[in-house]
């Protein structure tokens, strides 16, 4: 009854707005861009300035992620049934359930051994010898968190999401892979996380550091550019008096959500940039991949001539857009005044008719 009664499907919008949104969708526009190129770095930058990036970035750019030294043991499917055969000698069995019984009998006295040991200060190695497991102890060193999901392993993505749930030092209790495998995990060294020495990073640092100053220089060019524009008789004399080099594109039609652009080289970001400014307004700088900067002076602006749009011809996403802004606010309305409790599941079925 609700969805009913606030539904705006027969309503009809004013024909002006029709004929404004036709003339709004139809426009075009001229524009002329100017790229300003990427600038060469200044002077190599001395070593305080280097320092300075290098501090500025490095728990940024230069950071080493936490690492730790894992130790874990490894406990094969052979090695359980060897444990389960051992202790059922005397009396075979034969049933599915009775296996079962025995295995979980097995797993939880072998658990409980290893805990004793370790408590009792010995290590996993010998923990699990006593135990009557017979392994070595394997170590994962310098392990980093993101081969939880960059390794292919199963046991070393259990190892390391065991691990880095540890303390130093800490071991956890037996646990059970994706795959099926029992591992026992000990966090042996955490190495916390430190940016990489100045030393080691300082080639790199240079080089950003130059980029950086490149981009820096050509953004202020094209912002006293974009100055110069806003106030200059024509854009000619300030292409010519900066050096650079200027494009002159027509009828660029406004983009539309989802729509392919015309291959008329003019980035996205700047096509709608165009379309947010007034004529003889300039958009941008917009800085493309190379660190060029490119400026659009909207020079002029084109509507179609349109027909009055009839209400009869009201089926466009500004007629949706305004039924359902009259549906919103009468819904507001309606809950507003009578101080309702409306059931989220109810409005999202479909009225019958």
């Amino acid at each position: 009854f609700l969805i009913d009664s606030l539904a705006m499907s027969d309503a009809t919008t004013p024909s002006s707005i029709l004929t404004l949104d036709t003339l709004i969708q139809g426009e075009t526009r001229d524009a002329v861009l100017l790229t300003i190129p990427a600038t060469t770095a200044p002077a190599k930058a001395d070593d305080a300035a280097l320092q300075a990036f290098y501090d500025e970035n490095k728990t940024t750019l230069y950071l080493l992620p936490e690492s730790r030294t894992l130790e874990y043991v490894v406990l094969t499917e052979s090695e359980i049934n060897q444990l389960i055969a051992k202790s059922t000698s005397a009396t075979p069995l034969t049933e599915e359930s009775a296996r079962h019984e025995a295995r979980d009998r097995v797993m939880h006295d072998l658990s409980n051994s290893i805990e004793d040991e370790l408590a009792a200060g010995k290590t996993m190695g010998e923990a699990f010898t006593k135990a009557g497991v017979s392994t070595s102890p394997r170590i994962l060193e310098n392990a980093n968190a993101d081969l939880v999901t960059t390794s292919n392993d199963d046991i070393i993505k259990t190892v390391v999401e065991q691990g880095f749930g540890l303390s130093e030092g800490e071991i956890s209790r037996l646990i059970r892979s994706k795959q099926g495998t029992l591992l026992m995990v000990s966090a042996k060294k955490i190495t916390a996380a430190a940016p990489k020495p100045f030393e080691s990073v300082k080639a790199d640092v240079a080089s950003r550091l130059a980029k950086q100053q490149s981009l820096d220089a050509a953004r202020l060019k094209a912002q006293t550019v974009k100055a110069a524009l806003a106030t200059a008789p024509n854009w000619q004399a300030v292409a010519e008096e900066n050096t650079l080099s200027s494009r002159v594109v027509s009828k660029l039609k406004r983009p539309v959500e989802g729509q392919k652009l015309e291959g008329n080289g003019v980035p996205l970001a700047l096509h709608q940039a165009i379309f947010e400014r007034k004529v003889s307004e300039v958009a941008g700088p917009l800085t493309l991949e190379n660190g060029d900067h490119v400026v659009a002076l909207i020079t002029a602006s084109h509507l179609p001539k349109v027909d009055p749009v009839a209400p009869t011809q009201a089926n466009s996403k500004t007629t949706e857009k305004l039924s359902q802004e009259i549906e919103n606010r009468a819904f507001q309305a309606f809950t507003t005044k009578h101080k309702v409790t409306i059931n989220p599941a109810l409005l999202r079925q479909q009225p019958s008719r």
